[in-house]
């Protein structure tokens, strides 16, 4: 029988699942007493109010009224409101969010962000990135190794010189090496690299634009391989040449005004962060079951046993048999003559490695290519996605959906204080954090 369950500890229920490293889940940690929901019936009555949690189950309460007790057999759906911690912004360079750093750029720089209904929005000052120094506002990550940034940024507001896009820089110096790409505030989609500390900057691009853009930034040894897209089907592609980095870098998202005294503010659609296994709040990497089922979660390791997952979903291993896909970015609109139950990987060039997925971990997968034989792989710089099986029909009475993009079908469903236990019919049992499930809807026939 194949199931996908969190492991429990002996004498007890499920353990909960492991620190949410998904961004937005990770920020909506409050408690759900203080969360809004809005409770469908099977029989058309609506009820709306604060969702109150106890130790057999949960109710909402309308204002001035009694609390009404969710009863899972005659429920039609439970929406939920974002924790109330959800979007929370910070000036503190010290503040973690998540494994998440932020903080200034040159003596100039400054700047806060916040994180809202899967969203980065960054205000910032700074002149930017120049050949005396760099100033701006940076969110980032400390990496070592590969890996991979892929998000989505519109034009920055506050004029022609702001800068917003991604960035790999070997430290915070306002002069070290990096590789940027980015969009400026007149739609210019701009990148720029420093081959080494106080070098002068050489750009690799600066395109004309008037639009949101997707970007797509890899660090692979001691080179940056850069791309931008319109749509996500046709890339840019742009090579940074070799950079002088260290094996720790940092990884992230950079805003600039242009000016010391001027403020720009940019939003961005983090989609995945590959290589360093972490997943952003755009909800990738994701897995996806062999009944359609989508778990928003980075992979911790796999093999022939099954794969092994992180993040929210820390504990949770997915057998050979439930695994239909893998996709660590977004992947491209499928191809005629693209076959989705052909097992392989679908790379970044569009070229497929036929063959059986054999192992994983944070940051590669590596693929029994028919051809080549075993061939590793950078998850979400080199593959896109890794393919098992074929999605089949989903047969669930529910589908319960989470704030770091998981959307899981469900045969059953129970409640408890901080969690939902959800039966997969293919899968199995699954607990759910509660302060990260912002829907649960009757499955249509």
């Amino acid at each position: 029988m194949n199931r996908l369950a969190a492991r429990r500890p002996r004498g007890g229920r499920p353990r909960a699942a492991g620190p949410v490293l998904l961004v937005l889940a990770g920020l909506a940690a409050a408690s759900a007493a203080a969360r809004e929901a809005e409770l469908v019936t099977a029989d058309g009555r609506i009820v709306r109010g604060e969702l109150l949690a106890a130790a057999a189950g949960w109710s909402v309460r309308p204002p001035g009224a009694a609390a009404v007790p969710v009863d899972f057999t005659a429920l039609a759906a439970l929406r939920l409101q974002p924790a109330a911690a959800a979007a929370r912004a910070t000036e503190d360079p010290a503040v973690s969010l998540d494994g998440w750093l932020a903080g200034p750029l040159g003596e100039e720089g400054r700047g806060r962000h916040e994180l809202a209904d899967g969203r980065l929005v960054v205000a910032a000052a700074g002149t930017g990135l120049r050949n005396h120094g760099d100033a701006g506002w940076f969110v980032h990550r400390a990496l070592t190794g590969d890996s991979a940034l892929v998000a989505r940024v519109g034009v920055p507001a506050g004029g022609t010189n702001a800068f917003a896009g991604l960035m790999v820089r070997d430290n915070l110096g306002g002069a070290t090496a990096f590789a940027a790409i980015g969009v400026r505030g007149d739609g210019a989609v701009l990148a720029l690299t420093r081959t080494m500390p106080s070098a002068s900057l050489m750009p690799l691009t600066n395109a004309a634009g008037d639009g949101p853009v997707l970007l797509r930034l890899a660090r692979e040894g001691q080179a940056a391989r850069l791309a931008w897209s319109r749509t996500g089907t046709n890339w840019n592609l742009l090579s940074g040449g070799p950079l002088n980095l260290g094996a720790r870098v940092l990884l992230g998202f950079l805003v600039s005004s242009g000016a010391a005294a001027a403020e720009a503010r940019a939003e961005f659609a983090p989609l995945a962060l590959g290589g360093g296994g972490l997943a952003l709040g755009g909800g990738f990497p994701r897995v996806i079951l062999r009944d359609g089922s989508v778990l928003a979660a980075p992979l911790a390791a796999g093999d022939a046993s099954g794969l092994r997952l992180g993040g929210e979903l820390a504990g949770v291993t997915v057998p050979p048999g439930g695994l239909a896909r893998v996709e660590f970015v977004p992947p491209p609109p499928e191809q005629p003559g693209f076959d989705p139950a052909r097992p392989g990987a679908l790379l970044e060039s569009g070229d497929f490695v036929e063959g059986r997925l054999r192992a994983a971990d944070a940051r590669t997968v590596t693929v029994d290519s028919l051809v080549f034989g075993p061939r590793r792989l950078n998850a979400g710089g080199e593959a896109v996605l890794v393919q098992a099986a074929a999605v089949g029909p989903a047969a669930a009475a529910f589908i319960v959906r989470t704030a770091g993009g998981s959307a899981v079908a469900a045969a059953s469903l129970a409640g408890g204080e901080g969690f939902l236990e959800v039966e997969n019919p293919v899968a199995g049992r699954l607990e759910l954090p509660l302060a990260g499930v912002t829907e649960v809807v009757r499955a249509k026939p």
